[in-house]
C-alpha cells in the first residue's frame, strides 16, 4: 500500500539520523581498534603496510565525518544524504574488512584469530550505523562470501571458516533485522487497519470510507455518496440503553453491507455512508435500503422497526473529493430531517441555510439575555363542561432579522449543547411569574413546563425550582412538569429521584407524548405522575372501529386504572374529538381548539371562547 510505503521510508529516515548521529563515537571506537592492531602486529606486517592501510582506513572515517557534519546534518537528513552517507559507511567497512586477506598470509593461528576478532569489532563499529539499510548488510555477506571462496580456493581452511564464522554472524543479524523490520511493518499494517476501521460495527469509518472514496477519485471514477441518518435512535438509547443500541448498529451494518455494489462506512453515532458508481439510480439504491429494512431488525430477541433519513451527493457535481461530498450529502441529510422527507439531493440552497443555521444557533445564549425569547400557551380543554383550566407552555424565539424561529431550528441544538437547561429556567420562570400574577387577580391556571433529560439529570432541579416560586410568590400547584418516557429512561434511577422531589415541592407531573418511548410498566408504575398524554400519533386520523381506536382504547384503560388523568395531544377534527371523549379522555389539546399564541392573546381567546363546546357535541 503507498500509505505503509511512505512510512516504512519515514522510519527508514529516522532510524539512520539517529544512528550515524552516533558516528562520531564509532569513528573514535574504530582508530582505537586499528591503534591496537598496529601496536601487536607491526613488527610481523611491516609498518610500511600498516602505515598505508591504517591512512586510507582513517582517511576513509573522516570522509564520513565531515559528510556528516558538513551536509547532512546541516542541510537535515533525506533519502539522497543518507544513501550517500551509506555509501561512505560501506566503503570503510570494506576497506577495514580488507586486512583480513592482506595480513593473514604472515600469522600463526592465535595471531589469525586475534585479528578475526578485531575484524568483527570493526565491522560491528561500521555497520551498526547502516542497522536500518537491509543492502548494506547484504553486501558485506558477498564480501564476506568472496573472502570464502578464495580462501577455500587457496587451501586455507582455517582462513576460511573463521571469515564463514563471520560471514554468518552477519548472515544472522540480517535475519534478525529483516524479521524485526517484517514484525514492524505487519504491526504499522495493523495500526493503519486499525485507525480506518470501526471498532464496532468493523467497517470502514469515516477516514477509511473517505481514503476508499478518494482512491476511486483518483481514478476518474466518479462517485454517489448516499448518508443515512438513523431515525429515533438517541430516543432507542436512552430507553433501552447503550448496550442495545451498539447491538441495533450492528445489525443494521449488517444488513447495509449487504447491498450489492456499495461499499458501507459507518461516520459517526448512527449515521451510515454508501458509496457507489455515480452512474446507479438514485431511487434504485434508496429502495435497496428500504428493502433491507422493510422487516424489523432483531436484537437481543427483541424485534425493532428502523428507518433511516438520507442525503445524496454525487461527484463531480457536489465536490471534487469525498471532504466535500461527504459533507454535502449529510447537510441533504439535515435538510430532509427539517423538511419531514425521506430524501434529499444535495443543493447549494441547503449549504447557504446550514451557514444561517449555525450563525443563528450561535447566538441563542444571547437570545435569551436580551429577550427575544418568548412564551406561548396552547390551551388543554375539559371535555366535561370545557373549561380551560390549563395551557401548556411552549418557547419561541423571536429573532430580530428572521422573525419567529420554529422551535425545531433550535430545541434540538440547545438538548446537544446543554442549553436546554438555560432555556428550560427561563420558561419555569415565566411560568410561575404569569401563574403568580393570575392567582392574584382571581384567575388561576396550571400552566405545563416540558423539561429534558438534561434536566432530570440536574440534582438542583427540585430545590431550585421550589425557591424560584417562593422568590416569585407563585404556587407550585400551579405548575405541571412534563416529561418524555425517553427521557425518563435514560437514567430512570436518577430520574424517578428527581421527579419524586419535585412531587414533594408540590409540583405536579405529566407523561408527555406516551406511546412513542420504550418505557416498561414497571417503571410506569413507579412515576409519582398524575396525567398521561397520548401522542398525537395515536389521535391523529382515529376512526370508529379501526385498530387504532382500539390501541387508543387500550392505553385510556390503561391510565385509568393507575388514576390517571388524560389529555388526548393533537386533535385536529371533531370526529376526533368525539372519539375520545367517548373513550374517556378527560382533556384535549391541540389545533382543533386553538393553537399555540401569545400569553396576552391566551387571555383574550380564553375570554371570548370559555367554554369551549364543539357544535354537535
Amino acid at each position: 500500500m503507498p500509505i505503509l510505503r511512505e512510512i516504512a521510508d519515514d522510519l527508514t529516515v529516522r532510524r539512520v539520523e539517529i544512528l550515524v548521529s552516533q558516528s562520531r563515537l564509532g569513528t573514535l571506537a574504530a582508530l582505537c581498534l586499528c591503534a591496537l592492531f598496529g601496536f601487536t602486529l607491526v613488527d610481523r606486517v611491516g609498518w610500511t603496510a600498516y602505515g598505508l592501510w591504517y591512512a586510507v582506513v582513517a582517511c576513509s572515517y573522516l570522509l564520513r565525518q565531515w559528510y556528516y557534519h558538513t551536509r547532512l546534518r546541516r542541510r537535515g537528513p533525506t533519502l539522497r544524504t543518507l544513501n550517500v552517507m551509506a555509501l561512505l559507511n560501506t566503503v570503510t567497512g570494506a576497506l577495514a574488512v580488507s586486512c583480513l586477506p592482506l595480513f593473514s598470509q604472515s600469522l600463526d593461528i592465535v595471531d589469525l584469530a586475534l585479528l578475526s576478532a578485531l575484524v568483527v569489532g570493526w565491522a560491528a563499529v561500521t555497520v551498526t550505523v547502516l542497522s536500518a539499510t537491509p543492502r548494506i548488510y547484504g553486501l558485506f555477506l558477498i564480501l564476506s562470501l568472496g573472502a570464502v571462496l578464495q580462501a577455500w580456493f587457496g587451501h586455507i581452511q582455517l582462513h576460511a571458516l573463521l571469515t564463514l564464522g563471520a560471514a554468518l554472524f552477519f548472515g544472522g543479524v540480517l535475519l534478525l533485522n529483516v524479521c524485526r523490520m517484517l514484525d514492524r511493518q505487519q504491526q504499522s499494517e495493523y495500526e493503519h487497519q486499525k485507525a480506518i476501521t470501526d471498532s464496532l460495527t468493523q467497517l470502514p469509518n469515516r477516514e477509511g470510507i473517505r481514503a476508499d472514496g478518494d482512491a476511486n477519485l483518483r481514478q476518474g471514477n466518479d462517485q454517489l455518496v448516499l448518508v443515512l441518518d438513523m431515525d429515533r435512535f438517541k430516543a432507542i438509547n436512552d430507553a433501552l440503553g447503550y448496550e442495545f443500541g451498539d447491538a441495533v448498529l450492528i445489525e443494521a451494518a449488517r444488513r447495509l453491507h449487504s447491498i450489492p455494489g456499495a461499499k458501507v462506512g459507518r461516520l459517526h453515532a448512527s449515521q451510515f455512508c454508501l458509496l457507489t458508481s455515480s452512474d446507479a439510480e438514485t431511487t434504485a439504491l434508496i429502495d435497496q435500503v428500504r428493502e433491507r429494512f422493510a422487516d424489523p431488525l432483531n436484537v437481543m430477541g427483541e424485534p425493532v422497526d428502523i428507518s433511516f433519513t438520507m442525503g445524496v451527493a454525487v461527484a463531480p457535481r457536489h465536490g471534487q473529493s469525498m471532504q466535500h461530498l461527504i459533507r454535502a450529502a449529510a447537510i441533504a441529510t439535515h435538510a430532509a430531517q427539517r423538511m419531514n422527507a425521506d430524501w434529499l439531493t444535495f443543493s447549494d440552497s441547503m449549504e447557504l441555510s446550514t451557514r444561517a443555521d449555525l450563525s443563528l444557533l450561535s447566538k441563542l445564549k444571547d437570545a435569551v439575555t436580551q429577550n427575544q425569547m418568548e412564551m406561548h400557551l396552547q390551551p388543554k380543554v375539559r371535555i366535561a363542561d370545557g373549561s380551560v383550566e390549563s395551557a401548556e407552555a411552549l418557547i419561541r424565539w423571536r429573532h430580530p432579522e428572521r422573525g419567529l424561529v420554529p422551535p425545531q431550528e433550535f430545541i434540538p441544538f440547545a438538548e446537544q449543547t446543554g442549553s436546554i437547561r438555560m432555556l428550560t429556567e427561563w420558561m419555569l420562570k415565566k411560568a410561575l411569574l404569569v401563574c403568580a400574577q393570575q392567582r392574584a387577580a382571581g384567575r388561576p391556571i396550571q400552566i405545563s413546563v416540558n423539561i429534558s433529560a438534561s434536566d432530570l439529570r440536574d440534582d438542583r432541579l427540585g430545590r431550585q425550582a421550589q425557591e424560584l416560586a417562593a422568590r416569585l410568590h407563585a404556587s407550585p400547584q400551579d405548575i405541571r412538569f412534563e416529561v418524555t418516557e425517553s427521557s425518563v429512561m435514560n437514567d430512570p434511577d436518577t430520574a424517578l429521584k428527581h421527579l419524586f422531589a419535585l412531587r414533594e415541592a408540590g409540583f405536579s407531573l405529566s407523561i408527555d407524548d406516551f406511546g412513542t418511548g420504550y418505557s416498561s410498566l414497571a417503571y410506569l408504575q413507579k412515576m409519582p405522575v398524575q396525567e398521561l398524554k397520548v401522542d398525537r400519533s395515536f389521535v391523529r386520523g382515529v376512526q370508529v372501529g379501526t385498530s387504532s381506536e382500539v390501541l387508543l382504547d387500550s392505553i385510556c384503560s390503561l391510565a385509568h386504572r393507575m388514576g390517571l388523568s388524560i389529555v388526548a395531544e393533537g386533535v385536529e377534527t371533531a370526529e376526533e374529538w368525539a372519539i375520545v371523549k367517548r373513550l374517556g379522555c378527560e382533556y384535549v389539546q391541540g389545533w382543533y381548539v386553538a393553537k399555540a399564541m401569545p400569553v396576552e392573546a391566551f387571555w383574550d381567546w380564553r375570554q371570548l371562547n370559555e367554554p369551549v363546546i364543539p357544535p354537535g357535541l
